[in-house]
């Protein structure tokens, strides 16, 4: 075939398509123009209209808070009964209750008010000088040094710390007097401290000191403990000669319980040394003011309660030296 002929033909198949598809273009554009017609949707729109508005409500339905319940009706009060200021009605008569106690108002005095005033609580031991304090501890570690039957021997510690919770006591009577018994008292406490007290009993080391014979060296346990009794004994005499005797002042008190319990025991010197030092302490009222009272009555039941645990001590001591065939 030749080359005129095949453009030719072709020249007729490109005429055809375009035909062709300007037809059918044009058939879809009148279609598309039939569709999209508003008048066709017409009839629609009542109905389209009912079922957006039902949509509105149910999301305004849903999507707000519930409304909040009615209020209760209000109960009918009787007004007779009701009423405060009504003798007779229920406030009026119910004054017992708790809540109706300040409805009742007539017939009503206003009361004065009275201010009690709040009472101390006393204690049954104060602060007391260190001259009572002294008595009291004393006594206390003296009772447990005696321990609660006869049979048992006198416990060393409880001993050797009543004898020196009575120092600040013997300052009351003057510094003289408080340095001569610190030097003696605490001498002898040191001794029994050295020989083996509180560690081992005191009755085991004097018992110790007799089988050895050594009972009478100045330095023994038995010599320590004696002189330290003998110092409880002239004290004990004192305090009930100065409730005895309240005519004697403390110089004639202090010479008679040394003249009964020390002085025997003492050579010329001592006992000279000791009647000077008797004669500088202070009188009655000084002895007060140093133990904290005014008069001697509130002192006179500190001084019975040192000697009602001291004697038994005392007593117990002495059983044990003449068991044992010492001199007390």
């Amino acid at each position: 075939m030749s080359r005129t002929m095949l453009s030719s033909v072709n020249d007729a198949a490109q005429t055809v398509a375009r035909a062709s598809s300007s037809d059918h273009l044009a058939d879809v554009g009148r279609a598309a123009e039939k569709t999209l017609s508003p008048k066709r949707y017409k009839k629609y729109a009542p109905h389209v209209a009912c079922a957006v508005a039902a949509a509105a409500i149910a999301v305004a339905l849903l999507s707000s808070p519930p409304l909040p319940p009615p209020p209760p009706p209000p109960r009918p009060r009787l007004p007779y009964a009701s009423d405060p200021t009504r003798p007779h009605s229920f406030y009026g008569l119910a004054w017992w209750l708790p809540c109706c106690a300040t409805y009742r108002t007539e017939g009503l005095a206003a009361r004065p008010v009275t201010i009690v005033p709040v009472k101390k609580k006393r204690w049954r031991r104060t602060r007391a000088s260190p001259a009572i304090e002294g008595l009291r501890n004393s006594a206390t570690y003296f009772r447990k040094a005696r321990g609660r039957k006869a049979a048992y021997p006198v416990h060393a510690q409880p001993f050797m710390d009543g004898i020196q919770a009575l120092m600040p006591t013997f300052g009351a009577f003057g510094s003289a007097i408080h340095a001569a018994a610190a030097k003696d008292v605490e001498g002898n406490v040191k001794k029994l401290r050295r020989n083996g007290a509180p560690l081992v009993p005191l009755h085991t080391l004097i018992r110790d000191e007799v089988a050895l014979h050594n009972a009478t060296h100045p330095d023994s346990t038995a010599q320590a403990f004696v002189w330290l009794k003998r110092i409880l004994n002239f004290m004990s005499h004192f305090f009930d000669t100065l409730d005895r005797r309240p005519d004697l002042e403390l110089n004639g008190c202090l010479t008679r319980a040394y003249e009964a319990h020390l002085g025997p025991y003492h050579n010329v010197v001592f006992r000279q040394l000791a009647v000077v030092l008797m004669q500088v302490i202070p009188d009655r009222a000084a002895m007060l003011e140093l133990f904290g009272v005014a008069t001697f009555a509130e002192l006179r039941p500190h001084l019975a309660a040192w000697t009602h645990e001291t004697y038994p001590l005392i007593a117990k001591i002495d059983a044990f030296y003449v068991a044992n065939r010492l001199q007390p």
